[in-house]
């Protein structure tokens, strides 16, 4: 389990069926919390509680008030403090869709249609374009990237779990605050390649649409049940030939980068099947949120391994 609680997770609990004979007692859950290392803890960033009884519906109601915020452990002088809301919690009804009025989170819903100009997170590549000189490529990626190429692909600082290893939430939170603002992060100041690395994924993840796009998601499952040849002629066709030009820019220019990334998987230990792992479920998923969904992430993390271990081939434009 450490090697998945080493990044941000989500937690996926299933209530239906238990009851008083067969649940665990209090006792042992609370020793089993203890048991868990600190990973476990400050990287859980979504819980969905499937099937929930009303008890559990009404306990959460009740301890939300006392959740901890991680903000409340920073010193006031810390120069990227910020509000970090909780951990959210979503409760799944049996249709499978999360009850609305019952997602808790004390961040307030952006409004889609008022967007800063400099905002780069939680928007559209045509936002960003349009924001940034006809530039696809935002500020921010390219500062994260620069500086990871420069400080842990070459020399003999330790770069090891590149893109697997968290930073601190209350940090990812106020760079992504200051790029939303105009401003940029100095990196140096902190000495950590894992803050840039987590902004690089969560710009990906939190993009307005996949930099596959929704209408790629059926082909790009397809690419998994062909011959290795065929799966890069077709892999190919759908980037260099079907994927929109700001999309293909944007999507070069990372793929290119973990090429490098994997290329030192001696040190690092980002193999390209280790970085497809990590990036594939931020650069595609389906707009609809169900079982099948979930069921192919491994056939996306294999096309983003086929896309960096055979760039030159299929990226030829």
């Amino acid at each position: 389990m450490e090697q998945y609680v080493a990044m941000d997770y989500s937690l996926v609990y299933l209530h239906y069926g238990f009851s008083s004979q067969n649940r665990p007692p209090v006792k042992w859950l609370i020793q089993a919390y203890r048991g868990f290392d600190r990973n476990f803890k400050k990287n859980l960033k979504a819980l969905y509680l499937v099937h929930p009884t009303n008890f559990v519906e009404i306990t959460l109601k009740i301890f939300k008030p006392i959740i901890r915020h991680d903000a409340q452990l920073l010193r006031n002088d810390n120069p990227l403090a910020t509000s970090l809301n909780p951990y959210s919690a979503f409760l799944v009804s049996r249709s499978g869709e999360p009850k609305p009025g019952y997602i808790y989170t004390d961040g307030s819903k952006p409004n889609k249609t008022t967007y800063s100009p400099h905002q780069v997170f939680g928007v559209s590549l045509e936002h960003i374009k349009a924001n940034n000189g006809g530039n696809p490529i935002p500020q921010v990626l390219d500062d994260c990237v620069v500086y990871i190429r420069q400080h842990f692909l070459v020399g003999p600082l330790d770069s090891e779990g590149l893109f697997r290893r968290s930073a601190r939430t209350i940090l990812v939170q106020a760079a992504q605050q200051t790029y939303n603002e105009g401003s940029r992060v100095k990196f140096e100041n902190f000495d950590d390649p894992h803050l840039p690395a987590v902004l690089i994924k969560t710009f990906f993840r939190e993009l307005s649409e996949p930099v596959l796009t929704y209408e790629l998601y059926d082909e790009v499952l397809k690419v998994h049940n062909f011959t290795p040849t065929m799966q890069i002629e077709s892999a190919r066709d759908l980037i260099s030939s079907r994927l929109p030009e700001d999309n293909y820019r944007l999507l070069k220019y990372l793929m290119e980068f973990l090429q490098e990334v994997s290329a030192h998987a001696a040190s690092n230990k980002m193999t390209d099947y280790n970085l497809g792992i990590v990036f594939g479920p931020n650069l595609l998923w389906s707009k609809f949120a169900n079982l099948a969904s979930f069921a192919a992430v491994g056939q996306i993390t294999t096309f983003i391994q086929l896309l960096i271990s055979n760039f030159d081939d299929i990226f030829v434009k």
